[in-house]
């Protein structure tokens, strides 16, 4: 019997291959599994992934029609891609300009960014409110305006704070605004039933 180098000896693999080879399956199954779960996702927030269900009616003679279904676009994609859109887009650039100026150290620059973002911020609440959660929407703003106010002033925790606050209230906002209303199914009608 030889054996060459860390390999198998009469075709059997070590276990060190064993286990690689183990491993690499794993990856390759969980890989699998996390593409299928994120279709299976994607397609029942579309609502592409219903079920058929068959009722008593569509057994009955003559043709079953199905009526079309409606498209339907959220309230929320249309505020969220309009000026309340650019509006919030300004006060993000801005936290993001003052959260990078204060991490680096230039007080200076935080100043400014968050004098930026308090004006952006009272911008945007004289702007469009969303179709969903406007007082959730303001109030989240307002700690923008307090927050960049206090970056202003020096104050970097506080501004900290304040924003993070104010962006838990954006996301929960944005997240309202963009969840589709529900979707018209389309309703079967049998022309020939009881006729």
């Amino acid at each position: 019997m030889t054996r060459s180098g860390a390999g198998s000896v009469h075709g059997r693999p070590s276990p060190l291959e064993a286990a690689v080879r183990t491993q690499k399956v794993r990856a390759v199954l969980l890989s699998a599994l996390v593409l299928v779960l994120t279709i299976g996702i994607i397609l029942a927030v579309s609502g592409r992934g219903g079920t058929t269900t068959t009722t008593s009616a569509s057994h009955r003679a003559g043709p079953t029609f199905i009526l079309p279904q409606t498209t339907v676009v959220p309230k929320g994609a249309k505020w969220l891609t309009g000026p309340a859109g650019k509006l919030l887009s300004a006060v993000n650039a801005d936290i993001g300009r003052l959260s990078t100026a204060e991490t680096a150290g230039k007080q200076g620059a935080a100043k400014i960014a968050g004098t930026q973002l308090a004006g952006d911020a009272k911008a945007a609440l004289d702007g469009p409110m969303p179709p969903a959660a406007a007082t959730v929407y303001q109030s989240a703003l307002k700690d923008f305006v307090t927050a960049g106010t206090s970056a202003a002033n020096g104050d970097f925790s506080k501004a900290k704070r304040l924003s993070q606050v104010g962006m838990i209230g954006i996301t929960e906002v944005t997240a309202a605004a963009d969840r589709p209303p529900k979707k018209q199914v389309g309703t079967a009608v049998n022309e020939g039933a009881g006729q």
